[in-house]
């Protein structure tokens, strides 16, 4: 096994020069395919997290992630398109279009849609992702900012799944960071 022939910072190199290039290629496009075939990938790079910190099979990830400061492949496809969002859509709140006081006045507007197939577009998903993020990320205007804040929160929290992400009680705890 490879664990058994360096340090973990050497290991880490590996990771990154041989499977994260893997998990980040294309990911905007293939990323809201399937969830099997999601699920599957996400198999993958847990296992190479056990492999470097020589965890047992059964063994959960979600702290290995943590201690390693990696993002799981939910997260890394959840920074790639609120990034690809945030610097390449042009977004539309709910204060650009009217000036009632309404309750998602700060949320970013959807498209309107008939079909499913629409709806999965990354300008459409990513608008849904941003919104669920907290008013001080939310709100930076610096990208470079605005990207290592984003990362940061991802990797503390390491989602095991975007439905995780998008249905998650963690929004309430952390409206301020």
């Amino acid at each position: 096994m490879i664990n058994f022939y360096g340090s973990l910072d050497v290991l880490k190199l590996a990771y990154f020069g041989l499977i994260h290039p893997y998990l980040s290629y294309d990911l905007i496009l293939w990323g809201s395919c399937y969830k099997n075939m999601f699920q599957r990938v996400f198999r993958s790079q847990k296992n190479a997290v056990r492999i470097l910190l020589k965890l047992n099979p059964r063994e959960s990830c979600k702290d290995a992630f943590r201690s390693l400061g990696l993002l799981t492949f939910p997260c890394l496809f959840i920074l790639e398109v609120i990034l690809y969002c945030r610097l390449k859509c042009e977004l539309e709140r709910g204060r650009d279009v009217h000036q009632y006081g309404t309750r998602g006045r700060d949320n970013f507007r959807l498209d309107q849609h008939r079909t499913m197939a629409y709806g999965r577009l990354p300008s459409q998903v990513d608008v849904r992702l941003i919104n669920r993020l907290s008013e001080g990320i939310k709100n930076l205007n610096d990208p470079n900012q605005f990207k290592a804040r984003l990362k940061h929160f991802l990797v503390s929290k390491a989602f095991y799944s975007v439905d995780e992400f998008i249905m998650g009680r963690w929004y309430e705890n952390i409206r301020n960071m």
